[in-house]
């Protein structure tokens, strides 16, 4: 027997999103235990002598160094480098990505041609590419730039392919044929459609991308939270390490939040 809600949801015609939205939300109070317990796990174990503390800082210790790190401007400092090159390299990513997308989508044809490179250079391991980029264009913010946006451009690509790809095309015949123009037909019937799979890509490109950041910090870089760790990890300050990370780790999940309410909008606008 069906509950109350699932009769209501069919009375008035339930939307994708409602539905997406609904199973994934999660109580608060259940965030909040969940969270205290790991963070209560991870105070004991190095406090209690089960792990290093020159491997896992405890929490209350990276905190103190978190202020730290804040109070001295190091952290801001580095981490403005960082989100520049962020910035950068997720704008390169997104429009080469939903551009290309857009273009191997539609062109069924084209997209299968090409499908074998597009998979090719998603699965490659990527960072062994970059001993071939700063050979290309040096050791500049330009090279971290490009590593970056390499890494944020595939997961946008072959999400914006795959969405536009499984498009319902009776629909559109549909609309078509009851006098719809093609911009009209775009944006009631393609674009709700394709949006939550695009969004998604969009999501995994920003830990993609940010991830290439780090990695190009890393290897080659005079600033940066990706210089920073591997400075820290050299003289085994595993606090300035965690510090670093739980600071990257807060952007990125803002960041995708940001996105996240971005696709409900856009969703409900849609009337999707």
């Amino acid at each position: 027997m069906e509950d109350k809600t699932s009769m209501k949801r069919r009375q008035r015609g339930v939307t994708l999103n409602e539905i997406l939205v609904s199973q994934a939300r999660v109580p608060v109070l259940w965030i909040i235990l969940i969270l205290s317990a790991f963070v209560i796990i991870w105070e004991l174990l190095p406090r209690t002598g089960m792990v290093s503390e020159l491997s896992l800082a405890p929490p209350s210790k990276v905190a103190i160094t978190m202020v730290s790190l804040f109070a001295n401007f190091a952290i801001p400092k580095n981490l403005a480098v960082t989100l520049f090159e962020f910035a950068t390299a997720y704008g390169v990513a997104l429009f080469l990505g939903l551009g290309i997308g857009f273009v191997f989508g539609n062109a069924r044809r084209l997209g299968e041609l090409l499908d074998p490179f597009v998979l090719a250079g998603f699965t490659i391991p990527k960072v062994t590419l970059f001993p071939f980029f700063v050979l290309i264009f040096g050791i500049g913010t330009p090279t971290r730039v490009i590593f970056a946006a390499m890494f944020g451009f595939f997961p946008i690509l072959l999400a914006t392919m795959v969405a536009l790809r499984e498009r319902k095309e009776v629909l559109i015949k549909l609309a078509r044929s009851m006098g719809a123009s093609p911009l009209q037909t775009y944006v009631k019937i393609i674009l709700p459609s394709v949006s939550l799979v695009v969004f998604a890509g969009l999501r995994l490109g920003v830990i993609a991308t940010m991830t290439g950041v780090l990695l190009g910090e890393m290897f080659v870089a005079t600033g940066g939270v990706g210089l920073q760790i591997m400075m820290a990890l050299a003289v085994f300050r595993a606090d300035i390490v965690l510090a670093y990370v739980v600071t990257v780790g807060l952007i990125a999940i803002l960041i995708n939040e940001m996105l996240r309410r971005m696709q409900n909008r856009l969703a409900r606008a849609l009337r999707l």
